[in-house]
């Protein structure tokens, strides 16, 4: 079994080559999170699972693996942030479907099409 400290080089998966701290540092706590619940053989430091958000009554013993208990602690965890942006993105959603229509007359002009003479012309700087 493998207890991985900060300083810890994972060597697999998508940040294979990078430290535990620097896999933290680039906020990625879902990605460690899935990996103490579905590798049987990776276990973390008390200090990382709770900067990870793995409180004591969702903690397994090790070696074993429980999706259910991540499936659990993911949907806590988002259902939460959720509640608390879901205003936020419903009126951003309105602001981007306005802006759309805005976009699309400017671009219009950049997107006809030029003839070779006028695209050498442009080109030449006339």
């Amino acid at each position: 079994m493998r207890t991985l400290t900060y300083k810890s080089v994972l060597g697999f998966g998508s940040y294979g080559d990078m430290t535990i701290q620097q896999i933290l540092d680039l906020k990625h706590t879902r990605y460690l999170r899935n990996i103490y619940f579905t590798c049987s053989k990776i276990n973390f430091t008390p200090e990382i699972l709770d900067q990870i958000f793995v409180p004591l009554s969702y903690r397994i013993n090790k070696p074993g693996i429980d999706k259910e208990k991540l499936k659990k602690l993911n949907a806590s965890i988002y259902a939460h942030r959720s509640e608390k942006y879901n205003d936020n993105y419903k009126t951003m959603a309105h602001v981007y479907k306005n802006m759309r229509g805005f976009y699309k007359s400017v671009n219009i002009s950049e997107n006809r099409k030029f003839s070779k003479g006028n695209l050498q012309a442009r080109n030449h700087g006339h």
